[in-house]
């Protein structure tokens, strides 16, 4: 007697196994697609935090010696002086962390006031769990190595170096660390050499 096809069981096993190997690499696939959507939501996070910070490094970059708004710096803020284009005295900027908002918002003002005006700012970057300034002086020997404080009250005015070391969160659940060093090349003028001296 010959046989013309298969029996049940034979159809039955190999629809199991088929099922077993669809459901494996369909698994895969959204296991794949999860980590992808993660990974683009992490880059675009991280990029907008970067683009805060970059304006950040340069606002604090030219940060300049001032008598009048002297260079605060807190580990949740700092308030400095910086030169503009369209204001003879320049401007005064001030960062700092809000918690309640989970941010770093930025001020400005324009000079001659020595006080911050508001409590409010624009926002620089979102989704911050916390936010922490350094202050660094440079030694003055040739090994150049940097000493961190948590507040700047420089004789000199204007510190070497800015440090923000940023916890940013995730949509869903962890964190990620961000941190930058901003370079200060402010000179001190002439009349405030003299004024430190007295």
């Amino acid at each position: 007697m010959t046989r013309k096809g298969f029996t049940l069981i034979e159809v039955l096993i190999s629809t199991a196994i088929l099922v077993l190997v669809v459901a494996t690499i369909g698994g895969t696939l959204a296991a794949g697609i999860r980590a992808l959507n993660a990974a683009r939501h992490f880059q675009s996070a991280e990029c907008v935090a970067l683009a805060g910070l970059e304006k950040m490094e340069r606002e604090i970059g030219s940060a300049v010696f001032s008598t009048i708004v002297r260079f605060d710096g807190h580990a949740d803020r700092l308030t400095f002086r910086m030169p503009t284009c369209d204001r003879k005295d320049g401007m005064s900027v001030r960062y700092f962390f809000d918690s309640g908002d989970q941010a770093i918002l930025r001020n400005e003002w324009a000079m001659p006031l020595a006080e911050y005006p508001s409590a409010s700012g624009d926002t620089m970057v979102e989704g911050v769990a916390a936010c922490m300034f350094s202050y660094g002086k440079c030694a003055k020997d040739k090994n150049g190595e940097v000493t961190w404080t948590d507040i700047w009250a420089g004789e000199t005015n204007v510190p070497d170096a800015v440090r923000v070391d940023l916890r940013l969160k995730r949509t869903g659940d962890g964190e990620f660390t961000l941190r930058r060093t901003f370079l200060l090349f402010a000179e001190m003028p002439e009349e405030f050499e003299a004024e430190q001296e007295k």
